[in-house]
């Protein structure tokens, strides 16, 4: 593979197709507006292995975003939220995502959390809604509406959880009242690896090169939602709590940032980086003709290298590929 034929061409030139170096579940680009390369996986263990001189930070990885259906609607029937955050996971170690989609309705049309198929709820929560490159639309329906049906037979607070079995992926599907509304809520928990190779199948099983990819029995031993939490400094319940409050009385047009630049008419809206994340913003999509002219992409990669090696804790073993 070429750099000419990469969709980040600051990458080097592995032996994989651009597929590879991709996060899986990013295929609905008109629902998620971030996206997530293995390149970012590999900066933030960069960190971790030197330092706070080298790479990015998991905070850097954080993105929360809101959708509106129909768009450009001041009464939407439908408003979606998805956010990401992530946390490395020293035991591993491996850097560990945590994925939330919540779709929020009023009470009064609790039928539109139903997974329906139809053109007319294309592109649509919760059809987007995204488990796992090995959940299928039937099965993700059965998993959805079960959650959902449980919920409108008068069972309080309904939630069941999956665990993919071939890609070891944790999720947890709950309907909980929020005010006069409703919310159908998907979290999922992945672990993507030390990030040393794109051929890492930790990593691979999870990009949209996954086809014919099996995980050592031994990774999938430890549960990634296990592992999260455990070193999140933020709790699900608390996070869950804060994305119902940017879609309560549309209080994310009041921190958030609309999309429009980009998506037209689409209704959507981003929360804006801190100041001191915004080198990911330069990283996160395709890399622009005007940072190549500039100085290059491997100048950037200097740029957010340390120069010097720093003394490591002990604790920390160096792996090859980040000396």
């Amino acid at each position: 593979m070429t750099n000419d034929s990469c969709p980040l061409r600051c990458l080097p030139p592995w032996r994989t197709s651009p597929g590879g170096l991709e996060l899986s579940g990013q295929l609905y680009w008109f629902y998620v507006y971030r996206r997530f390369y293995f390149l970012h996986l590999q900066l933030a263990m960069r960190r971790f292995y030197l330092g706070d001189q080298a790479g990015i930070s998991t905070e850097a990885l954080s993105y929360t975003q809101v959708r509106i259906y129909p768009e450009e609607s001041s009464c939407p029937e439908i408003t979606s939220l998805f956010s990401t955050d992530a946390q490395i996971c020293s035991e591993t170690p491996g850097l560990c995502l945590r994925m939330q989609n919540v779709m929020f309705v009023h009470g009064s049309r609790s039928e539109l959390l139903l997974y329906r198929n139809g053109n007319e709820s294309a592109g649509k929560p919760p059809q987007v809604m995204f488990i796992c490159a090995h959940v299928g639309y039937l099965q993700k329906a059965e998993l959805l509406n079960t959650v959902v049906f449980a919920y409108l037979d008068g069972e309080e607070y309904p939630c069941s959880t999956y665990t993919c079995n071939q890609c070891n992926t944790d999720s947890r599907i709950e309907v909980c009242e929020y005010g006069s509304h409703l919310a159908l809520v998907l979290t999922t928990w992945i672990n993507l690896g030390p990030g040393l190779t794109p051929d890492d199948p930790r990593w691979k099983i999870h990009s949209c090169e996954n086809r014919g990819v099996t995980l050592d029995p031994n990774d999938r031993t430890d549960s990634p939602r296990v592992s999260f939490e455990n070193a999140s400094p933020r709790l699900l319940g608390a996070l869950l709590s804060r994305n119902l409050s940017y879609l309560k009385d549309q209080q994310y047009r009041k921190v958030m940032r609309p999309l429009s630049q980009h998506f037209q008419g689409q209704g959507l809206w981003y929360l804006p980086s801190l100041p001191s994340e915004n080198i990911l913003e330069e990283i996160t999509c395709p890399c622009p003709e005007d940072l190549l002219s500039r100085a290059g992409c491997w100048s950037l990669l200097l740029w957010l290298l340390p120069s010097s090696t720093p003394r490591l804790p002990s604790r920390r073993r160096l792996p090859e590929t980040f000396t």
